[in-house]
C-alpha cells in the first residue's frame, strides 16, 4: 500500500512539473524545435528532463 502511494505522488508530481512546462511554453518550443530539426530528439527529451526535475525540486 505504501508503495502505491508512493508511486502516486511521484506520479502527481510528474503530471504537474509538465503542467508547467506546457503553461509556459517550453514543451512547444521544445516540440517545434524537434519539428524543425533544430533539436534532436534525445537532447529534447534531456533538456525537458531537467527542466522537470528543477520544478520537482
Amino acid at each position: 500500500m505504501e508503495r502505491e502511494i508512493r508511486q502516486g505522488l511521484i506520479n502527481l508530481l510528474w503530471n504537474q512539473a509538465l503542467e508547467c512546462l506546457k503553461t509556459d511554453g517550453l514543451w512547444d518550443q521544445t516540440c517545434e524545435k524537434v519539428a524543425r530539426a533544430e533539436l534532436d530528439p534525445q537532447s529534447a527529451i534531456n533538456q525537458l528532463s531537467k527542466l522537470v526535475a528543477k520544478i520537482i525540486d
